[in-house]
């Protein structure tokens, strides 16, 4: 049989659990939200998927040529 004393710890550690968790999802919702509102800012809001990997394509490559020199 489990004590009252257990119950109350485990009680805690899944309290403070759910509260990391919610934490960490605020903090990712926020990130999140803040980079839709930079895109609109910069005016790419609305890349389609074929620009946003060309973009990441030209971004790669620009990086290994640096290396290249």
């Amino acid at each position: 049989m489990t004590s009252i004393a257990t119950k109350n710890i485990l009680s805690m550690n899944f309290t403070a659990k759910n509260f990391s968790e919610t934490q960490a999802e605020s903090k990712g919702m926020n990130a999140f939200l803040s980079l839709r509102e930079a895109a609109r800012k910069n005016g790419i809001q609305d890349m389609s998927l074929d620009e946003i990997n060309e973009e990441i394509r030209l971004a790669r490559n620009e990086t290994e040529n640096n290396k290249n020199g």
